[in-house]
């Protein structure tokens, strides 16, 4: 049977009692021949069948030629791929996969749910109390817009494995549909894309975006969201959390207008620099919340507590220079340079910021809570403290009016120098090298600058150190003349360092010097059979790669090599190259570096 393909048909059911069943394909439901008609099996307790290659539910076409797979007394599914047929027009067109507790589904490829062929029929997959697993894609297929052709999942207690991601197609949501009451839906691949064209629903139930890679998060109504597997989610529609939100690995990107919104008794935990929102999020409600947002890989969590009614709060943190930086009235003496956060409400609160080490505090008496008001920034109280100079927070005096709030500090000098705060670092190329220059509004705790420069924006040498004011509340401005820039683009940076050793990165800038000068490209032997010599002259180093292409110019090999100063000599393997004429082109920095004709023989 291992190698036989299965078709069940003719109104036929079979049912099955055995753990080793296995067969090349199954196909349930036929239309045409003398066997057409509907078909059904039927897994009973224990059971097990393993079919190396397609199950298709359903005829492709014609009336009453539906496919029925029931697992209701458990039993257990392989398959490569899964696919419910449209079916024709008219007749029973209801294709079903029915599981039940204990019963397992799993599905290596692809799985693919196409619309009916007839009005107010549904295709349905009914995870229900079981467990399915799917290593492909799950496709919704199908552009048809009439809402009564509907193709859908349902998980009720159970868990669906959707290790491949899910894709919605067309434009009418409410034909391709997913409910979930208190189960769980892990997604992975590449999330759910195409969001707009399908409905997720959940009541009780989690869905668990666990990629490693980047992911669309679906713009729906989520029961319990978890974010875990680390890579990057990106919310492609407004979404909502009832239940409770789920951190663990993995940021989520909003953006305005694109938000995500806890609910009145919505909850969130685990955020930490490995998993937070980083843009816009909202929480509605009259009790304390902490936000867990960030920017830039910094974790900078903000809270509100003693809320005086019901408002919907939204945060966002910013590591960003904020507005007027020395622009503040009253007793602040200074504000960081470095970071903020936007929190808006409707209802009077405190405000509970956040630091961590780089925001440099020092001295938690003298820390407060400082609020930009449209044109200065105002004190606005240090009602409590927790942690220490490391990590910590602090919350504001009740506020009525929001906005931007940033820390700040009552003392200078040695008390919360909070980090150096760059105006501007700009790159011009001069004939004598190129002429780096920045300045700084304030320092404080300031012992120097390094100046590091780059060939390919990775790797970054030292090439000076520019002595600090120290501390300084007015503009102080710096320059540096690199006088031995490489050849083509040049990247630099600042680092900065504090007395104490602490130091932090700014952004990079880059100038381009012109043309590299063409190396001479020499390949030996040449003719080559299985292995050839590169051998290269190099007035730069970094890395470069080895690009070879054919007769048509289609691209056909590469290999990144390690350059250095003077001569470079690389042995490349060719072996997997056919006979012929190529031509080896080396690309270093975006640059074409040089090129020489190579042959192969065989």
């Amino acid at each position: 049977m291992a190698a036989d393909a299965v078709i069940i048909a003719d109104n036929s059911t079979v049912s099955l009692n055995i753990a080793n069943a296995q067969c090349a394909s199954l196909q349930i439901g036929l239309n045409g021949g003398s066997s057409a008609g509907s078909g059904t099996i039927v897994f009973n307790l224990n059971s097990q069948l393993t079919v190396s290659g397609a199950v298709t539910i359903g005829g492709l076409a014609g009336n009453n030629r539906k496919g029925t797979i029931t697992m209701a007394a458990g039993g257990t599914l392989l398959a490569n791929s899964l696919t419910f047929s449209e079916g024709g027009n008219g007749g029973d067109e209801v294709n079903s996969l029915t599981q039940g507790i204990g019963s397992t589904v799993t599905v290596s490829g692809a799985v693919t749910i196409n619309q009916p062929g007839s009005d107010n029929f549904t295709h349905s997959w009914n995870v229900n109390n079981g467990t399915a697993t799917v290593g492909g894609l799950i496709n919704f297929a199908g552009t048809n817009s009439t809402a009564s052709r509907i193709g859908q999942i349902a998980i009720t207690t159970g868990t669906l494995n959707a290790n491949g991601g899910i894709a919605f197609a067309g434009a009418t949501p409410t034909t391709k549909v997913i409910t979930i009451a208190t189960g769980t839906l892990n997604i992975g691949g590449s999330g759910i894309a195409t969001s707009s064209g399908g409905t997720l629903t959940t009541t009780a139930g989690t869905v668990d975006y666990n990629g490693s890679a980047a992911q669309v998060v679906g713009g729906y109504s989520y029961g319990n969201l978890t974010l875990s597997g680390g890579g990057e989610k990106t919310l492609a529609g407004a979404a909502s959390v009832s239940g409770t939100l789920t951190l663990t690995d993995g940021n989520l990107v909003t953006a305005t207008g694109v938000l995500l919104t806890l609910g009145t008794v919505a909850s969130a935990s685990g955020g930490s620099k490995d998993s937070f929102i980083d843009g816009p999020m909202a929480k509605t409600g009259s009790t304390a919340f902490t936000f867990d947002v960030g920017d830039a890989g910094i974790y900078a969590p903000v809270g509100i507590t003693a809320l005086v009614g019901s408002s919907t709060f939204t945060a966002e943190y910013f590591r960003a220079t904020p507005t007027d930086p020395n622009d503040f009235v009253g007793s602040i003496d200074h504000i960081s340079g470095v970071e903020y956060w936007d929190v808006a409400g409707g209802v009077s609160a405190s405000v509970i910021l956040s630091w961590r080490a780089s925001s440099s505090v020092t001295n938690l008496p003298s820390l407060t809570v400082a609020h930009y008001a449209g044109s200065t920034w105002q004190d606005r109280g240090n009602a409590s403290t927790t942690g220490n100079a490391a990590a910590g927070t602090i919350t504001s005096n009740s506020v009525t009016t929001f906005s931007p709030f940033t820390l700040a500090s009552t003392l200078g000098g040695a008390f919360n120098p909070l980090p150096v705060e760059l105006l501007s670092f700009t790159a011009q190329k001069k004939s004598k090298g190129v002429l780096l220059e920045w300045e700084t509004a304030t320092e404080v705790n300031n012992a120097f600058f390094q100046v590091e420069r780059s060939l390919n924006g990775k790797e970054f040498d030292v090439i000076s150190k520019v002595e600090g004011v120290g501390n300084s509340d007015i503009t102080q401005s710096y320059q540096l003349l690199d006088e031995n820039p490489g050849s083509g683009i040049n990247y630099y940076r600042l680092k900065q360092v504090d007395f104490d050793g602490a130091f932090e990165y700014h952004p990079i800038v880059s100038v381009d010097m012109g043309p590299i000068k063409e190396a001479s490209l020499q390949l030996f032997p040449n003719p080559s059979i299985d292995k050839v010599t590169v051998i290269l002259p190099s007035e730069v180093e970094g890395e470069a790669d080895l690009v070879i292409y054919n007769a048509l110019g289609q691209l056909v090999k590469t290999t990144t090599i390690d350059l250095v100063k003077g001569n470079n000599n690389t042995e490349l393997d060719i072996r997997d190259l056919a006979k012929g004429r190529y031509t080896m082109v080396v690309n270093y920095g975006g640059q074409r570096l040089t090129q020489a004709p190579l042959m192969i023989q065989k």
